[in-house]
């Protein structure tokens, strides 16, 4: 059975499920930084009140898996969390490419 992202449509990716998961590997903060930066990019470009506090959220939750990184270097996410962070890098990596 092959691995999914999660990627909500509200960022860019279908409702759930945005393909299989290609050779993804967690590059730990760099990956975590991209997709905080894409999320940044998203929210200042965002002109719906509710969309712009879906994203603050996932900002958030983001910066709180840096933080844990700065205690613990060693640090694992979930997995859930792995899915997701590959669906943002890919986006990220998308646009980036676009420009």
């Amino acid at each position: 059975m092959p691995v999914t992202r999660k990627v909500p449509s509200k960022f860019g990716g279908d409702t759930l499920n945005s393909g299989p998961m290609s050779n993804y590997e967690f590059g730990g903060r760099a990956d975590i930084e991209k997709a905080l930066d894409m999320l940044v990019n998203l929210d200042q470009a965002q002109t719906n009140a509710i969309i712009v506090l879906e994203i603050d959220e996932e900002i958030e939750r983001l910066q709180a898996e840096l933080e844990k990184y700065d205690v613990d270097p060693s640090h694992v996410p979930t997995a859930d969390f792995i899915e997701i962070i590959s669906g943002y890098v890919e986006r990220a990596d998308d646009w980036n490419n676009a420009k």
